[in-house]
């Protein structure tokens, strides 16, 4: 009969599994450690039930390969229907207005569009800490359903208000964007999590970009309520599919359920996780949901990578909202052969996944081999995407405005949506290593700023390019990215040094 695991196999497992969240916490006091409760256990505790040696099926990172794979393709599927409803209404929004009679078009116009960023940027800040305390198979579930729920409502909306609030739950329960990129931190080891990540970011990446063409076919073709129906339809039928074959990866909540079943065989009460979540929930009120605001004002590294990120996320909503006047002004392309034009930037996030996926790991066994494999290293990308963004935003805008075959401000387009995918891979892959258990609340920090930023600064686009000229501003654009260029490299330099010192380090 299995017992409390307390085999000589347990000090080599514990300190495999804690070895990242363990470098990130330092003993700031007994009352302290005591109120957060995310204690480490010792591995000398016989009451401390862990896995099973490195071998254990109930670890993740152990199952098999076909079917991590394949739950990875459920999260890139529901990953996309979550991210082509971000945009997809944007062409068909005067429509969606003409059909309710509404006035003040301009309001209601950005509304409809930005509403979902706002809501997105809530989210997460409830999504990631709820994964922290339940687990992550609840949360995506539940997520699931409402956003299902939620695009129903849209269709079903009767006036331009409901459908504005309703736009607003569906960020609000989006899940995918936050858990993601920590579920392939549960199921792969560090080698093997860039490849995966690549793939995996692409798909919140070409989204956005495809969801005007989409939804701007769909409207003409069938009217604007099917883009709702047949976004709800789709994500209904991935929710069966994580119904049917998604099953728990957060090692937290494993070692609970494996604690609680060991106690029930044992007849041992003494048996708890090696890992333990807060005793309380008002407790993980008090705590988790206030841990991703902590993370992004006491982590310095962490606020470094949200401003870079939050910057190159404003520059592809900034792109996105003004590409369709440019091209319909400037190219006398219609509104259906203007949309096609976000096909480019979909190509260049491609090829940027690519370069993330070739690069990322091999970075990482190189490095591991010598024996000085860190985090920092998934960030080689990152300065690339860097590198070339203002490159791609000068040829944009000058070519644009000079009126260039219209082929060359396509590929402009191309090399920032390089940048773009390079950037969020990058930076999620970082995440996912250098926060451990705590690699949700990093990211939905990350997301939270991001989200803000491509809701507030797009805003200033169209006076922008108004005012400077699509050369000129674009060239602003492009000096402003420089600025922000040195941050992964400073990062990839000293910031296993800032998150290693002892003055930084915190509980979160």
């Amino acid at each position: 009969m299995e017992t409390s695991s307390v085999s000589e196999k347990r000090a080599s497992s514990s300190e495999e599994q804690h070895a990242t969240a363990s470098s990130q916490v330092e003993d700031s006091g007994a009352e302290e450690q005591k109120t957060t409760n995310i204690s480490l256990i010792t591995t000398d505790d016989p009451n401390s039930v862990v896995f099973d040696g490195p071998d254990d099926p109930e670890d993740p990172q152990n199952w098999p390969n076909k079917y991590k794979y394949g739950l990875v393709g459920l999260l890139s599927a529901m990953q996309t229907m979550v991210n082509l409803g971000t945009l997809m209404c944007t062409p068909a929004v005067p429509v969606i207005l003409q059909s309710f009679g509404a006035r003040n078009n301009d309001y209601y116009s950005v509304l409809l569009v930005a509403i979902w960023e706002l809501g997105e940027a809530c989210g997460p800040l409830l999504v990631a800490p709820m994964s922290e305390y339940f687990g992550r198979l609840p949360v995506y579930h539940t997520a699931n359903v409402m956003f299902t729920v939620w695009t129903i409502a849209s269709a079903l909306s009767q006036n331009v208000e409901m459908l504005i609030a309703f736009r607003f739950l569906t960020g609000l329960s989006v899940a995918s964007v936050t858990l993601d990129a920590t579920v392939v931190g549960d199921m792969f080891p560090v080698e093997k999590r860039g490849t995966v990540q690549s793939i995996l970011g692409i798909a919140p990446l070409i989204g956005p970009v495809l969801g005007p063409t989409i939804g701007g076919m769909i409207s003409e073709s069938i009217g604007w309520r099917w883009m709702f129906w047949i976004l709800a339809i789709c994500s209904g039928v991935i929710e069966v599919g994580f119904i049917a074959f998604f099953r728990e990866t957060y090692k937290v909540a494993i070692l609970r359920k494996k604690t609680k079943r060991l106690r029930k065989e044992t007849g041992n009460e003494q048996l708890r996780p090696s890992i333990e979540r807060p005793s309380s929930f008002e407790l993980f009120l008090q705590k988790g949901l206030i841990r991703p605001a902590r993370m992004i004002c006491l982590s310095p590294v962490l606020i470094l990578l949200a401003i870079h990120v939050s910057v190159i996320f404003a520059y592809l909503y900034i792109l996105l909202t003004t590409l369709t006047p440019v091209f319909e002004h400037n190219y006398g392309f219609s509104t259906r052969s203007a949309s096609l034009v976000y096909i480019g930037i979909g190509l260049g996030m491609v090829c940027g996944m690519f370069c993330c996926r070739y690069t990322l790991d091999r970075f990482v066994r190189y490095n591991k081999t010598k024996g000085r494999a860190k985090p920092e290293q998934r960030l080689v990308p990152m300065v690339a995407g860097g590198i070339v963004v203002p490159i791609g935003l000068l040829v944009y805008g000058w070519t644009a405005q000079v009126r260039a075959h219209w082929m060359v401000p396509v590929v402009g387009l191309a090399i920032c949506g390089f940048s773009v995918a390079t950037t969020i891979i990058s930076s999620f892959s970082y995440l996912v290593d250098a926060f451990g258990i705590y690699a949700a609340s990093a990211i939905a920090a990350i997301i939270t700023l991001r989200c803000v930023a491509g809701v507030l600064l797009p805003l200033a686009g169209p006076a922008l390019f108004a005012k400077l000229g699509l050369g000129w501003g674009a060239t602003l654009l492009a000096l402003i990215s420089l600025a922000f260029l040195p941050i992964p490299i400073v990062m990839m330099r000293v910031g296993e040094r800032i998150r290693n010192s002892s003055k930084l380090k915190i509980i979160f």
